[in-house]
């Protein structure tokens, strides 16, 4: 089986019904060859079960324990095998033609290793839920900053997450990042 495009890694616990709107979102996306990991941090909603059952194309795996939202996305890492990896809470929804553009963006900028687009309230105002300013710091290798991951576990891959701040999207450029 070849490859996808994308993976896209979604951590979730007990929260179900976002996550449920956050998938049929994706579904209903036009994206590129794309993957779905979701990581269970040991729901007892009833999670996987729904999983399994509306979206049988998503892989899910369900951790015995909740090891928390940054070791599930290492984990999710681990599990992706897509060129490039999207970071989405499950209270996110896709729209319009943002992944397609996220793209774009990073087949025309090898430089950058890392990018976040502007994210939005569902009342269509930004969300100021991180610092504005330009990350430019090297990153370690196990650090995990808000909604972003090193995206370099495997030298082929690089990262799309969701970071808002001001500007239509904030990167890191790849030589800080390894």
């Amino acid at each position: 089986m070849t490859d996808p495009t994308l993976s896209v890694i979604i951590v979730t616990w007990n929260d179900w019904p976002k996550l449920q709107v956050c998938l049929n979102s994706i579904f209903n996306s036009e994206l590129p060859p794309t993957e779905v990991v979701v990581i269970d941090n040991a729901s007892v909603d009833g999670t996987r079960e729904r999983i399994r059952e509306r979206f049988p194309a998503t892989r899910v795996c369900r951790n015995e324990s909740n090891i928390g939202h940054t070791r599930a996305v290492n984990l999710g890492f681990s599990l992706a095998r897509g060129e490039f990896i999207l970071v989405l809470d499950s209270d996110t929804e896709l729209t319009g033609d943002t992944v397609h553009r996220l793209l774009a963006f990073l087949r025309a900028r090898p430089d950058v290793a890392l990018l976040a687009p502007r994210t939005f309230n569902t009342d269509g105002t930004v969300q100021e839920s991180a610092p504005a300013e330009r990350i430019d710091a090297p990153v370690p290798e196990q650090s995990f900053l808000p909604a972003l991951s090193r995206p370099q576990f495997s030298p082929s891959k690089r990262a799309l997450s969701g970071w808002p701040g001001g500007r239509s999207v904030h990167v890191l450029p790849a030589k800080a990042a390894r």
